[in-house]
């Protein structure tokens, strides 16, 4: 004879024991928008952003391009990296390029993460990336494509740790008042 209340009673303590087991792939993806918009503390998980696939690309580059979701542009564009699709490079390429003016912390954060993305697309065979990846390293790409982008605090922060003497410490003359 089957007793409910003995059955739900076992349920109960086993869900909050950690015994209960369940098959793989039973729990159903977090959607990509989800997916981005949560805080990683140790970075966007690589297999969870590379399991979204090519699918993902066109819904992760509307977002991108969407100020609503410039917090998360980051996040964003580190997923499209890691899907890997050659997909991603033009609309990451376009992302920087129409930047202009003072850009927030945050934009700055997925400007570095693009060089980032541009690796992993690289490392699937997409030559042209490669190349953006090899051209950039060199001083005469960036004569050639300017940004037309700052980012005042990193600029005033790297040209704080440039300016600094051997002991550490901006020379007198050179300290801001």
């Amino acid at each position: 004879m089957f007793n409910k209340k003995i059955f739900f009673i076992i349920i109960f303590v086993l869900s909050f024991s950690g015994l209960i087991i369940t098959t793989q792939g039973q729990t159903q993806p977090k959607d990509v928008r989800t997916f981005v918009t949560n805080l990683y503390i140790h970075g966007l998980p690589y297999t969870e952003a590379r399991a979204y696939g090519k699918v993902a690309v066109p819904e992760l580059v509307a977002m991108l391009n969407n100020p609503a979701f410039e917090d998360y542009r980051g996040n964003i564009v580190s997923c499209m990296g890691m899907i890997g699709d050659p997909s991603a490079a033009a609309p990451l390429k376009r992302f920087i390029s129409k930047l202009e003016g003072e850009i927030s912390h945050a934009t700055f954060t997925a400007v570095l993460a693009t060089y980032q993305a541009f690796g992993h697309i690289a490392q699937n065979g997409d030559k042209e990336v490669l190349s953006i990846l090899v051209d950039s390293a060199k001083g005469k790409y960036w004569r050639s494509n300017p940004l037309k982008f700052h980012f005042e605090h990193y600029k005033n922060f790297a040209l704080e740790e440039t300016l600094k003497g051997p002991k550490g410490r901006v020379p007198r003359a050179l300290a801001r008042g």
